[in-house]
């Protein structure tokens, strides 16, 4: 089934890419606790990173949604990838110059999070447009199991990176991985990029949009359900459960940086 996929030149940068961006993307998450907790030495800090990571979701979420429907996707992934390279590397000049702090590492992780909001429907959406309705099915299957996979095997690597490199690195690679994932989304051919909405739609029209969703789903039982089940999987384990750990874990553990680690890999399990 995956080998009649792999014969398709955009599904194969398709995963590729976004296999390599995923795992950079659990990296940095790690990242961010790790160096929080060298800079400051506060578990309550490293608390506060936690919480930054969820806030863009909260502001932007549904935004990004609407604008990954309107605007040109091949331009505005690659744009985004280009545009969170650069971030991730001040922090790690700003690291060996001795002048990165918490406010900063605040900033750029709500940066990149807020980034995320709008590259990651963005992207979700191109897997329907390189696929054909026979493929579709085997196509995200692929990208779920390519997905879960890498976040399963991350902690094993971000632990030999840790003894191998430091923390800091973990930026290096996640640039890196941008990098490639914009050099494989422009390798893909869009066939709809031409069908993008017109320049008079907004924020007030995105802002309408989505109300008029939400007015929808409450009238869709079935739809409701489908989307509160994943919520408060999402809400109790990657919520609570995380700031909680993220919290407890330097009082209880001397190795914090392998502790998140592990507890990235249980969750990835």
């Amino acid at each position: 089934m995956y080998k009649q996929l792999l014969i398709n030149k955009k599904i194969r940068y398709y995963l590729l890419g976004g296999g390599v961006s995923k795992l950079g993307d659990v990296l940095t998450g790690m990242a961010f606790l790790f160096i929080t907790y060298d800079v400051t030495g506060s578990s309550l800090h490293t608390t506060g990173m936690a919480i930054a990571e969820t806030l863009p979701y909260l502001f932007f979420g549904l935004i990004g949604g609407v604008t990954a429907d309107w605007l040109p996707r091949r331009k505005l992934l690659i744009l985004l990838d280009l545009l969170r390279t650069p971030l991730l590397l001040m922090i790690v000049c700003l690291y060996y110059l001795d002048m990165l702090n918490y406010m900063i590492l605040l900033i750029i992780n709500f940066l990149m999070q807020s980034a995320g909001c709008f590259f990651n429907p963005a992207h979700r959406t191109v897997l329907a447009s390189i696929t054909t309705e026979a493929e579709r099915v085997a196509a995200n299957s692929a990208n779920d199991t390519l997905s879960r996979g890498v976040t399963v095997l991350s902690p094993v690597i971000s632990v030999w990176l840790l003894n191998t490199f430091g923390a800091i690195h973990f930026f290096t690679i996640d640039a890196i991985t941008f990098l490639i994932s914009a050099y494989c989304i422009l390798k893909i051919d869009l066939i709809d990029e031409k069908n993008v909405a017109p320049r008079h739609k907004k924020i007030k029209a995105a802002l309408f949009a989505i109300f008029e969703f939400v007015h929808w789903v409450r009238k869709q039982v079935t739809i409701k359900k489908l989307f509160l089940l994943p919520l408060s999987q999402s809400f109790l384990i990657h919520g609570y459960g995380k700031l909680a750990c993220y919290w407890l874990y330097p009082r209880l553990v001397l190795q914090v940086n392998n502790s998140i680690v592990f507890y990235k890999g249980c969750l990835g399990v």
